[in-house]
């Protein structure tokens, strides 16, 4: 089963972002994980998941493998998601890193990022 870890941008916590990550949820039936809402900081939502965990950044940012390349594992496997007043860059670590290659270089809202990641592989 897919999980998505996502730190909520602040001022969202529980307003359209979060909806739309409850919608989502409800929609492919997946497992969500949302900072703070469920764990006060990204490495304690990090520590609480025991599966594989695929953290999704912008190009360039560290080294990282296209997200259309990607082979999904058996079993439960977790993407991570940041937002802009959280990098994750010191967070993936021996983790599997993906990023999304858009026609323009633009960084792409993590609920954008959720949603791709639902429909190729939801």
């Amino acid at each position: 089963m897919i999980t998505i870890c996502v730190v909520l941008e602040e001022g969202y916590e529980s307003t359209f972002e979060h909806l739309a990550f409850r919608q989502l949820k409800g929609a492919y039936g997946c497992n969500l994980v949302a900072v703070p809402h469920h764990f006060p900081t990204l490495q304690e939502a990090l520590d609480s998941l025991d599966m594989p965990k695929v953290f999704m950044l912008p190009p360039g940012r560290v080294e990282s493998t296209p997200y259309r390349d990607y082979v999904m594992p058996e079993g439960d496997v977790a993407f991570i998601l940041g937002s802009p007043q959280e990098t994750l860059v010191g967070y993936v670590g021996d983790n599997q890193a993906l990023h999304i290659t858009t026609p323009h270089p633009v960084d792409m809202m993590s609920i954008s990022i959720a949603g791709v990641i639902l429909y190729g592989h939801g």
